[in-house]
């Protein structure tokens, strides 16, 4: 089965869900897309991952290493850096999916302009997809 993922953000009240895919060098990259999800229910939270998962890809065509990455994300949150984005206390989620079994990875935000660390350590695996949800904001309240 091929892996999915995406990365979930919660960053002043608003959050957003960033597809990744996987290149054919073996690293995963943010697509050019970020789905807007300011849900009032877990479900719809479950949903908009669900979709953001079914736009992630594999085999995609490694770009450059100065090629602009991340950049839908910056324009959905409205903010023009990276730096930016994290400050006033973002927090983040991996989401990483084989087949119906999704392991969810809080983060810590390292600080302004210095990325989101993965706390393997806190990662849950989810296999009921009634409860995602659920277990996503359990995750972004691991997250620090």
């Amino acid at each position: 089965m091929t892996p999915r993922l995406c990365n979930l953000y919660v960053r002043s009240g608003h959050a957003f869900v960033v597809p990744m895919s996987r290149t054919v060098d073996g690293f995963w990259i943010a697509n050019d897309e970020c789905l807007i999800a300011d849900p009032a229910s877990d479900e719809q939270l479950a949903d908009r991952v669900r979709d953001s998962l079914a736009r992630s890809g594999s085999e995609v065509t490694t770009p450059p290493r100065d090629a602009p990455r991340g950049e839908a994300l910056l324009r959905a949150a409205g903010v023009r850096s990276r730096g930016e984005f994290s400050k006033g206390g973002t927090r983040g989620v991996s989401i990483h999916a084989v087949g119906d079994t999704i392991t969810l990875t809080p983060m810590h935000n390292r600080s302004p302009g210095s990325g989101f660390d993965h706390l393997v350590d806190r990662s849950t695996v989810v296999e009921d997809p009634t409860v995602l949800g659920k277990a996503l904001r359990d995750a972004l309240a691991a997250a620090t």
